[in-house]
């Protein structure tokens, strides 16, 4: 039987075999596919599918897998740990792909190495989510499960079925959009308007699914909030979209320049109706407010996307553009149990230069497929908490159910918190498990992502001392994470049952002073936990490059107050700027995977920016033992036992 390479970040991995490309680090030996390996006796992968009602393109799938048949498999109860987030390896294929053009540093990736996260056909995860956009189709999906403990396989398949948009809202379902007056775009029988603001109170009076059509290349300026709340309707739908065609995107500009809250559009299908069904689509717009974090000017609040607490169940943002606003997207929900059906998809969609969030989100199931969360490089770092400053850093997500980061490109540059010196801390690319909630065990996925932040890279912690910690079941998996001057942990958790696997995890050679600022840094490490929740955690095959001369850094470390056990195994440690390393296995390969973009840290005053703490372009690499090397045998493959726990690799 075929196995699977496991040579923690190496490069050059994927394959086409039979016609279908393996994602980055998941070659086959042997020949064949992942999905062509035949499932073992006795093991059974059962896929759920959710999706919304109305299941017009473009239009969500969120996948659970349930396993059985496996030494080790899912829990009965989804409040229980899961093991199997952590302990199997999955390959999913959605029988159907489009290349994300979102993500500018996962597509250098890509270049650098021949993966295929750009492709949205293929993802790895224990949870599959896709955004199936070409209508009248019906797809078949399919995920190949590895448990590398017993060698067993499993297969599992299902098939989705997609509607098309122009006749679910044929005739005057379709409000169509064009100022110029002439509508020789708009679909037979649609009702036609020359500005926004009409055609959003004929959908806001609709009591059947309507939809909203922009013609491209055109500009609509708002003044006010635009909110759903239709007064009734069994069905609903609150879609806002551009018209077919290759043209721009049509331009949305939240023009407010005073007042209190300064949504652009915000959801909240659920304030007066009670609809058995009920979907949200934006899709190929581009919206944007005023304000600019390079002075901190223009108005402060305003969320382009807000999907509150009472919105629809299942929203999907497909290829937008949302920039220059409090946040991007905001997602807050009413959640009292465990598990609903309440989805939320990104996909293709860019959000940068905000004054909050990019995406703040604490919705049951959510996930980011081939995004971009970038703050702007020349950013002022930030002032004191909420308007008129940068304050936050690219997403945050204080309640989780499931949440799922895929091929996602995410650079933080500001932040808000003081230090007695008066500097500010950069925020974390990505902040998770933040508030405390009634759910237990959130799953939380971040697989073949570029994150760069001068902070921490991933950071799973509770928002407080006050705040407790929420159990996790945490994959961080084959994402480029890169660090910068105020780093003193690249993933930082204070919760159990995590991952961090086939990472490659890098430290730039910048000024990394200890007292920074005001920053009193302490001890750093690359990966921390300050865990009160009790749970394994594993720190597997990772690359860590340090490329300062900082020889205080630990590869991990866990608090005291943490119980539960922990493996760390078979990680590459290169620092060529110590004196002396544990251990030589030159020659090593080095492969740069993409630019780094932070120029240095800029005060709150606007002055220019301190180059000494900027993070070098060339950064972003992973290390690999080459041929030669005593670490690997004459086949190439890592000698048993050979770079096995913290060794150093240094290249003579």
């Amino acid at each position: 039987m075929s196995t699977i390479k496991f040579a923690g970040f190496a490069t050059g991995t994927s394959v086409t075999i039979g016609g279908i490309t393996v994602n980055a680090w998941g070659q086959v030996e042997g020949g064949g596919t992942v999905w062509d390996q035949p499932a073992s006796a006795g093991v059974g992968v059962s896929l759920s599918v959710a999706r919304s009602p109305i299941q017009v393109a473009p239009e969500a799938a969120f996948v659970s897998v349930t396993l059985s048949g496996f030494d080790v498999n899912s829990p009965t109860n989804v409040a229980l740990a899961d093991p199997t987030v952590r302990d199997k390896l999955y390959w999913w294929d959605f029988g159907h792909g489009e290349i994300a053009t979102a993500p500018t540093k996962v597509i250098e990736m890509d270049t650098a190495d021949g993966g295929n996260r750009t492709n949205s056909r293929y993802q790895v995860g224990p949870i599959g989510t896709h955004v199936y956009t070409t209508p009248d189709v019906t797809y078949t999906g399919r995920v190949a499960v590895y448990e590398p403990s017993s060698g067993k396989w499993g297969q599992g398949t299902f098939t989705f079925s997609t509607g098309n948009p122009d006749t679910y809202y044929s005739g005057s379902a379709t409000l169509f959009v064009d100022t110029s007056g002439q509508h020789s775009n708009a679909p037979v029988g649609a009702q036609t308007f020359t500005d926004l603001a009409t055609a959003f109170a004929a959908l806001n009076a609709a009591s059947t699914p309507h939809r909203i059509v922009l013609e491209r290349g055109q500009t609509h300026n708002v003044a006010s909030r635009l909110t759903y709340a239709p007064a009734s309707g069994s069905t609903l739908s609150f879609r806002v979209e551009a018209a077919p065609g290759n043209g721009a995107l049509p331009l949305i500009n939240a023009t407010q320049s005073s007042g209190a809250d300064g949504d652009l559009f915000l959801d909240a299908t659920f304030e007066n109706a009670n609809p058995s069904a009920s979907s949200t689509v934006f899709s190929n717009l581009e919206m944007a407010g005023t304000w600019d974090t390079t002075d901190e000017s223009g108005f402060w609040d305003v969320k382009l996307i807000n999907l509150a607490g009472k919105s629809s169940e299942h929203a999907v943002v497909d290829s937008c553009d949302l920039h220059n606003a409090n946040r991007c997207v905001s997602q807050t929900a009413d959640i009292t149990g465990v598990r609903n059906d309440r989805l939320r998809l990104l996909h293709n969609t860019r959000m940068y230069d905000w004054s909050d969030y990019g995406w703040f989100t604490d919705a049951s199931r959510t996930a980011a497929v081939g995004c971009r969360f970038t703050q702007n490089p020349q950013s002022i770092v930030g002032g004191d908490k909420e308007d008129p400053h940068n304050n936050h850093g690219p997403m945050r997500g204080p309640f989780i159910n499931e949440w799922i980061i895929h091929a996602c490109d995410i650079f933080s540059a500001t932040g808000w918190s003081a230090a007695s010196g008066g500097g500010r801390a950069i925020q974390p690319g990505i902040r998770a498990f933040t508030a405390n909630t009634s759910l237990t065990y959130g799953r939380f996925i971040v697989t073949q992502c570029a994150v760069e932040s001068p902070g921490v890279c991933i950071n799973p912690v509770a928002a407080s001392s006050s705040t407790t910690a929420v159990p996790g079941n945490i994959l961080i998996q084959q994402n480029v994470l890169v660090g910068g001057h105020q780093t003193d942990s690249i993933v930082a958790s204070s919760t159990g049952n995590m991952t961090v696997r086939w990472n490659a995890m890098v430290l730039p050679d910048c000024a990394r002073s200890l007292d920074f600022q005001g920053f009193v840094k302490g001890s750093n490490h690359v990966v921390h936990t300050s865990a009160t929740v009790s749970g394994d955690i594993e720190v597997d095959e990772n690359d860590f490059i340090n490329l300062s001369s900082d020889s205080g850094v630990s590869w991990f470390n866990e608090d005291s107050a943490f119980t539960g056990s922990i493996e760390v195994d078979r990680n590459i440690v290169h620092q060529p700027s110590l004196v002396t390393p544990q251990v030589t296995y030159a020659p090593l390969s080095f492969t740069s995977m993409f630019t780094a973009r932070y120029e240095g840290y800029r005060d709150e005053d606007g002055s220019a920016v301190d180059t000494a703490t900027a993070t070098p372009t060339s950064t972003p690499r992973v290390a690999a033992p080459a041929t030669g090397s005593a670490a690997l045998d004459v086949g190439g493959n890592q000698v048993a036992g050979a770079a096995n726990l913290n060794e150093d690799y240094r290249a003579d």
